[in-house]
């Protein structure tokens, strides 16, 4: 009984062992926004990165091997593996975000929402992306278990990559239909992946987002009509009925309803390390505490879709 019970406990210490090694990922990026988040895709970004040696992408691999210096030195070579599982996924996430972030809705400096020049922008893309896979690449002879996630995490922001090019190009329908098609493979999420590439095509030229209909209506995914969720919740209170029901209804569109927990607790920072790549982006466009979206954008088209059945339903004039 006494060795059951201490092989129980040793599991279970190993456990949270490697649970407060993947946690800690979330203190370094907190670190790497507070230093360049602020920065990265926005004008100087674009003007100057090239030219100073692709600055801010420095700073990040600097505070990664920071980092991950005192992790070798401290925690054994089991959580310090866990610990580069972690940080590879969460580089993917934060630059992926930050991308897809840019184009977020501003009444003012409207410019901001997209690159100045795109050509020079798609190349910066490729550097940087290519730098921060180095950095990982550069320790799998040490720790050759990272190999697949390596592959596979970041082929995501390649995918990305390509998109932006096919939306640049000077024939977007005949270049786009090889990384639409491996876009929308990857997510399993036909709406999710429209929001994805309405912002991408944003991001090259506003006015050429009417030209991503025309291409996936080719490919056989042109956006469609929703029909009105049933979503029904029993409540007394009036007031917050028809918020309550956007919200539902986007999240259903989305095929994943987030998870609410309190912000700032364990149970919210828990519910940020399970959080995949496709939750996330699940997140970033259909969350509760979203800003509104961008007027053009497929997100804006699913909204009103969805507002106008909800006022439909509930007879609000």
């Amino acid at each position: 009984a006494l060795r059951t019970t201490g092989e129980e406990a040793a599991r279970l210490f190993t456990a949270d062992a490697v649970y407060a090694a993947q946690f800690v990922h979330l203190e370094v990026f907190r670190t790497i926004e507070g230093a360049i988040g602020k920065e990265l895709f926005y004008e100087e970004w674009e003007a100057r990165s090239r030219a100073d040696g692709h600055r801010l992408i420095r700073i990040l691999l600097r505070t990664l091997e920071d980092y991950l210096l005192d992790f070798e030195l401290w925690l054994d070579y089991y959580l310090v593996e866990k610990v580069l599982e972690a940080l590879l996924r969460a580089t993917v996430i934060f630059y992926a975000r930050g991308l897809l972030n840019k184009t977020a809705h501003r009444k003012i400096h409207k410019h901001l929402e997209s690159f100045l020049d795109p050509q020079r922008a798609l190349l910066i893309l490729d550097d940087e992306i290519g730098l921060l896979k180095q950095f990982f690449a550069d320790r799998l002879d040490q720790y050759p278990t990272l190999n697949h996630a390596l592959a596979v995490k970041f082929s995501f922001l390649e995918q990305l990559a390509a998109c932006l090019r096919a939306a640049a190009a000077t024939d977007p329908l005949s270049s786009a239909e090889e990384p639409l098609r491996v876009l929308f493979a990857r997510l399993q999420n036909d709406d999710l992946t429209r929001c994805v590439l309405y912002d991408l095509w944003h991001l090259i030229d506003p006015a050429r987002e009417p030209l991503l209909d025309d291409t996936l209506a080719s490919l056989g995914y042109a956006p469609r009509e929703y029909p009105m969720l049933t979503i029904f919740r029993n409540t007394d209170d009036g007031e917050n009925v028809l918020a309550d029901m956007f919200c539902s209804t986007l999240d259903c569109i989305s095929g994943i309803v987030v998870e609410e927990a309190r912000p700032g607790s364990r149970e919210e920072e828990a519910r940020r390390l399970r959080l995949g790549l496709e939750e996330v982006l699940t997140e970033l466009y259909f969350s509760q505490d979203r800003k509104a979206p961008r007027d053009g954008s497929y997100l804006r088209r699913v909204s009103n879709v969805a507002m106008s059945r909800i006022e439909n339903k509930f007879l609000i004039l």
